[in-house]
C-alpha cells in the first residue's frame, strides 16, 4: 500500500472534521452535544456462489464471521464523530482456491481489518432531517487480500455522501436513504470509483419494537470485468489483484428487528441476501445480531412516543449491517 494514499485518506478524515460530514452507511439522526454510543454488531455471511460478469458460478463456499466495534459521539448537536474497527473470522471450502494457497486451506483465519473514522453533519433538522456525511478507511494490518477468504480489499478508501430520513411519528413510520461516492488508491494505476445507496424502511409495532426493510447496493464505476476463465486470460500480474481492480455491483436485501430494552440499550437482529450482483461475491445468507448502548443522556426518559422513537433510531444498527 502506498503511504501517500495512507496520509491522503487522513487528511481527508482531518479535513471532514472542519468541513460538515460524516460516515457512509450511519444513521440521518444524530445524538445530542455530549450523547454518543458504544455498539457491537456480529454478522455471519455464506458467500457460495460469484457473479462472472453477470452469471452466477458456485466456485465454493466462502463463510467470514465479523465482530464491528463503533463509537458515535456528538462533538455538537448537530457535528458526530464515528470510529469502528471489524475484525474477521473467515474461512474457503471449495476445489478453486487462489494459488499459491494461502488463506484458502479449509482453515478459519482471525485478522482486524479496517479502521474507519467518520462525521456527520446535520444540515437540516425537520420534519425531513438531512444529513451529509464523509470518512475514511485504512487497512490495520498487512493482510491478505489475494484469495477466496480475503478478509478485505487492502485499499485505503474515503467516502461523502448524502443521507434523508422522515420520521411519521404518529404512523410510527421510518423512511431513510442515503447516497455515498467512493474512491480509492489505485492498483496497476486502475482507480477504484464507485457509488454506496441505501434505503430503509421501518415500522414501530410498539414504542419499543419496530420492524424493518432493508435494500443496499453498490454500483461499480471503474474497474475490470471478470469471466469464469479469468485465472487463465489474464496476466498472471493482473489477476493477482483482481478483486481489488474489479468493477464491483451488487443489489442486497433484507430485513430485521430492533427492541429498546430500555431507554438506552437496543438490540438488533437481521437478514440480508444479494439479488443481482456483477464482478461479485453473492451473500448467500446474511446474518447480524447486535446490541447498542447511549451514553450521556442527562435527565429523565424521552417523555414522548415521538422522542422514544427518535432516541431509538440515533442507536440503530441496522444500516451498519446491510
Amino acid at each position: 500500500m502506498h503511504l501517500s494514499m495512507k496520509v491522503i485518506s487522513l487528511l481527508a478524515g482531518v479535513i471532514a472534521v472542519i468541513a460538515p460530514a460524516g460516515m457512509a452507511h450511519a444513521q440521518t439522526w444524530l445524538p445530542s452535544r455530549g450523547e454518543g454510543t458504544v455498539s457491537v454488531l456480529f454478522s455471519n455471511t455464506m458467500s457460495q456462489d460469484h457473479y462472472l460478469p453477470d452469471q452466477r458460478y458456485d466456485f465454493g463456499q466462502i463463510n467470514a464471521n465479523t465482530l464491528l466495534f463503533d463509537l458515535t459521539y456528538g462533538l455538537t448537536d448537530r457535528l458526530t464523530v464515528t470510529v469502528g474497527m471489524p475484525v474477521v473470522a473467515s474461512r474457503y471450502l471449495g476445489s478453486a482456491p487462489h494459488r499459491p494457497v494461502t488463506l484458502d486451506d479449509g482453515a478459519w483465519h482471525v485478522t482486524g481489518q479496517d479502521v474507519r473514522f467518520g462525521v456527520r453533519y446535520n444540515a437540516l433538522d425537520g420534519p425531513m432531517v438531512v444529513t451529509t456525511f464523509a470518512g475514511t478507511s485504512v487497512p490495520s494490518t498487512d493482510y491478505e487480500y489475494y484469495a477466496h477468504a480475503a478478509p478485505g480489499r487492502q485499499l485505503a478508501e474515503a467516502v461523502v455522501g448524502l443521507s434523508a430520513g422522515h420520521l411519521f411519528a404518529e404512523q410510527g413510520i421510518v423512511l431513510q436513504g442515503s447516497y455515498g461516492f467512493t474512491f480509492s488508491e489505485s492498483e496497476l494505476d486502475i482507480p477504484r470509483r464507485f457509488s454506496l445507496l441505501s434505503l430503509e424502511t421501518a415500522y414501530f409495532v410498539t414504542p419499543a419494537l419496530r420492524l424493518m426493510a432493508i435494500t443496499s447496493s453498490r454500483l461499480g464505476h471503474t474497474g475490470i470485468q471478470l469471466t469464469p476463465t479469468s485465472g487463465r486470460d489474464l496476466p498472471p500480474e493482473v489477476f493477482l489483484h483482481h478483486d481489488q481492480i474489479s468493477r464491483e455491483s451488487y443489489l442486497n436485501v433484507g430485513g430485521g428487528a430492533a427492541f429498546s430494552l430500555s431507554d438506552s440499550i437496543d438490540l438488533f437482529g437481521g437478514f440480508t441476501t444479494t439479488v443481482w450482483g456483477r464482478n461479485t461475491h453473492a451473500v448467500n445468507r446474511g446474518l447480524s445480531l447486535g446490541m447498542a448502548w447511549g451514553f450521556g443522556r442527562a435527565g429523565a426518559p424521552a417523555a414522548t412516543v415521538a422522542a422514544r422513537r427518535e432516541s431509538a433510531l440515533i442507536k440503530c444498527l441496522c444500516q451498519k449491517a446491510s
